[in-house]
Formats: structure tokens, C-alpha cells, sequence
């Protein structure tokens, strides 16, 4: 077994919102982050053998970048209930209002390789700890998108470790158009003039 691969960095961290809208007009139009992607009710697409229960109605999905390439990505899921979360330093934030509207949840975060080896590489050092881990799911379908692998930390935190894979001759064919699919995008990215309709490549 091989440890010669690398974690370099976050690939994304994953935050539910129940707003599209003001999350976009907030990290797009406020902070400045690039978008990346937009699809609607990607989640319903599930491995094989996910039960009912791991079924989340998520509206839409955005990927937002910053500019070292590291990503957020925005699940709506207004429907999905979760607590409001206060930092567990709270002198250094300003009071809020309301700190139980939900979802207010980072579902997970991502750490970045640079190839599909790595993460044979990390899911076979895994399982030598002990730690289950998930098959490589390899994301076929068109658009291209990342191969990852999922499994926890020890104190339960979903984690996933993923890869662009940017060496995959399949990447030659991505275009940016096909990854803004949201057919009615909200009107905070409509207004950010980042929606690309050009056919650009992807990278």
C-alpha cells in the first residue's frame, strides 16, 4: 500500500440552506465567490441500494468557487429541519437573532487529491484503520464532474475525499454550458451576470 498520496487542500464544504436565493445574493453578490454549477434535484439521483429514509428532497444544488479553486456548495432543502448552529466561541460574532431557524447546517466537508490513484491510495489506508469506507463513485454521466469516496470521522462527521481527476481525457470534452442546468436559476445569480451561456471549456 502506497503513502505517497496527499491530501492538497479542501475541495468543498457542503451547506444547507433554505434559501437559495439570499444564500447566492450573500456569497455571490456580497463575498464574491465564482460560480461554478447550478442543477436542480441532483439529489434524487441515488447510489444503488439507498433507502427511503436517505432520500433528502433537495431543490437545487450551486457550486460556488473561490479563487484558489476551492468550492462551496449551496443544497436547498427548505423542507429539511435542522438546529440553528451557535459558534462554540460566541465573543467573536455578532449576536443573532435567531439562532434556531434552521437549517443553518454544514452537511460535510470535502478534501482534495490530485487523481483517481490517490483515492485508491486513501480508501485502501482506511481500511487498514478500520474505518469503513464507500466505493469510488466515479460520476460517469455527462456532465463530468469529481470521483469520490465517503466514510466518517471518528467522531461521526461525514467526510468525503475527491478528485477532478483534471488528467482524464474525458475533461477535453466538458463545456461550461453543460454545467449551469438549473432552467430557472434564481434571481440573485441572474443578477450576478456570472451565468455563462457560452461553450467554454469547463477547467
Amino acid at each position: 500500500m502506497s503513502n505517497n498520496s496527499r491530501i492538497t487542500g479542501f475541495n468543498h464544504v457542503l451547506v444547507v440552506t433554505k434559501d437559495m436565493n439570499s444564500s447566492v445574493e450573500f456569497f455571490v453578490n456580497v463575498l464574491g465567490l465564482g460560480v461554478k454549477g447550478t442543477t436542480r434535484r441532483t439529489m434524487n439521483e441515488y447510489p444503488a441500494g439507498a433507502e427511503q429514509r436517505d432520500k433528502v428532497d433537495v431543490e437545487r444544488l450551486y457550486f460556488l468557487q473561490a479563487p484558489d479553486g476551492a468550492m462551496l456548495v449551496l443544497a436547498e432543502a427548505p423542507r429539511v429541519h435542522t438546529p440553528g448552529v451557535e459558534p462554540c466561541l460566541p465573543a467573536y460574532w455578532p449576536t443573532h437573532d435567531d439562532l434556531t431557524r434552521g437549517p443553518g447546517k454544514v452537511d460535510h466537508i470535502a478534501f482534495n487529491v490530485e487523481t483517481r490513484a490517490d483515492l485508491v491510495d486513501f480508501q485502501n489506508r482506511l481500511r487498514a484503520a478500520g474505518h469503513q469506507v464507500s466505493e469510488i463513485n466515479e460520476r460517469m454521466g455527462d456532465p463530468k464532474f469529481v470521483k469520490s469516496i465517503y466514510f466518517h470521522s471518528p467522531d461521526g462527521l461525514p467526510m468525503e475525499i475527491c478528485t477532478w481527476d483534471w488528467t482524464d481525457p474525458a475533461w477535453e470534452a466538458a463545456s461550461m454550458a453543460n454545467y449551469m442546468r438549473d432552467p430557472d436559476p434564481v434571481p440573485a445569480l441572474q443578477a450576478s451576470h456570472q451565468i455563462r451561456a457560452d461553450d467554454t471549456k469547463y477547467r
